[in-house]
């Protein structure tokens, strides 16, 4: 026996959800929607509340272009920050013991030991002293920064952190590169960031005993402390077609102002904030970087409003301290679903489009349903990234949702003949 029409009805209905859905998958898959998808992450992003204050456990130091001008005066320079100031800077702030001292600029000068004893004893022997190298790019080039050379080979790995960063192709920071294997044609061995390296000498420093980095290959489960941090791969998320190489994580920024309380380099030198406040630095983590505007060492990010700019060494503050927010206060990370949730996501608003147009007869009602489920996605999307940080799919399932609903409501305002012989096929198919 031959199918009922509302059997028919059911099939075209499921049919044109399948179908949409589908076609959506293809056009995702091949990244034609990842920066429409990536806009919508930064929207969404912008509009989280702006509750969290200073991240106290920090303390930067930024190198100004007056400071850059004060060392040119007076002291040997290469870079923004002389061998010279450095040593000064360490010698201020050792006797108020802070916990990791990191710095955010590439090392250009060699360290004397009768002139700089401070600094190269740090170099030599002191691992809570992390300073950067320069990856590059596969082969050799201008990029690549070798670490210092006081610094013993076998301790590169553990007390020098690469600085490289992954910008997606709009040159917004939004990934945090976390580990990744040596390149061998490079001078710089660094397998850790700097961030990452700051984090667990920090963490391991509180909790000495129970306090371990796990990496599983097997399954890229990588674990700091109890905490899982999600690793993001192409086809995960918005991403299709990024540089999905090493370890990498979604970078929820501090929502503040001010990432962390800050001295200039001549405030830092002069010593007297220490003096009335040491509990500015004792037991603090020390990230040292420049903000001289002749640098350039700026990277735009995801903010309130438009795209805005920070200096580097505030970027690497945001991601320290959403690595030990994570372990120490439960501050959500940025997860996703697998693929397949994201999938099922997708088909189901399809198909909800398709099944509301197809039960509703005025074109009216179905654009009001149209509009409430887009709403529902959206408040639904945010509320989630609010709670727990999740980035479900916001773009995919709208675009399917309203397509499914377009078609259906455009079969059904086909003249009958037309719309009676498609039907016909229907059966006869079946």
């Amino acid at each position: 026996s031959q199918p009922s029409r509302l059997e028919v009805s059911g099939l075209m209905m499921m049919m044109t959800g399948i179908v949409v859905a589908s076609l959506t998958l293809v056009i995702q898959h091949l990244g034609m929607l990842e920066s429409s998808e990536l806009s919508v992450f930064d929207h969404l992003m912008r509009k989280l509340p702006q509750t969290e204050g200073v991240d106290p456990r920090l303390l930067l130091i930024t190198v100004t272009e007056a400071d850059v001008q004060e060392q040119e005066d007076g002291l040997t320079f290469r870079g923004s920050l002389s061998n010279d100031a450095l040593d000064q800077l360490l010698e201020t702030l050792a006797p108020h013991e802070p916990a990791v001292v990191g710095v955010d600029i590439y090392r250009l000068e060699a360290t004397s030991p009768e002139r700089h004893p401070t600094l190269a004893n740090y170099l030599n022997i002191n691992d809570q002293f992390v300073t950067i190298c320069g990856v590059g790019e596969s082969t050799p080039s201008e990029s690549e920064i070798a670490p210092p050379p006081e610094i013993p080979d076998e301790q590169i790995r553990l007390r020098v952190g690469f600085s490289d960063i992954v910008p997606d192709s709009d040159n917004v920071i939004r990934r945090q590169l976390l580990q990744m294997g040596a390149n061998p044609s490079s001078r710089c061995k660094a397998t850790n960031s700097l961030a990452f390296l700051m984090a667990a000498y920090y963490l391991s420093g509180l909790d000495p005993e129970n306090f371990q980095v796990t990496l599983n290959e097997k399954n890229d489960s990588f674990y700091l402390g109890e905490v899982k941090l999600p690793t993001l791969k192409n086809h995960y998320g918005a991403y299709q077609t990024a540089d999905d190489d090493g370890y990498q994580t979604m970078l929820n920024y501090r929502r503040t102002e001010s990432i962390a309380p800050r001295l200039t380099l001549a405030e830092a030198l002069d010593g007297e904030a220490f003096r009335n406040n040491p509990e500015l630095v004792n037991g603090k983590i020390v990230l040292i970087g420049t903000i001289a505007e002749s640098y350039n060492d700026v990277h735009s990010i995801p903010r309130r409003g438009d795209l805005t700019q920070i200096p580097g060494v505030e970027l690497q503050a945001h991601m320290l301290s959403q690595l030990i927010s994570a372990v120490l206060d439960d501050r959500p990370l940025i997860g996703w679903w697998p693929r397949w949730g994201a999938v099922f996501w997708l088909m189901g608003w399809s198909l909800f489009g398709a099944a509301a147009a197809w039960r509703l007869s005025r074109w009216q009602i179905i654009l009001l349903i149209d509009g409430i489920g887009v709403v529902v996605l959206y408040v639904f999307c945010y509320v989630a990234l609010v709670l727990s940080g999740a980035w479900i799919p916001l773009l995919p399932p709208i675009i399917g949702l309203l397509v499914s609903s377009g078609a259906i409501a455009g079969f059904k305002a086909l003249p009958d003949n037309i719309s009676s012989r498609l039907k016909q096929r229907s059966f006869d198919r079946l």
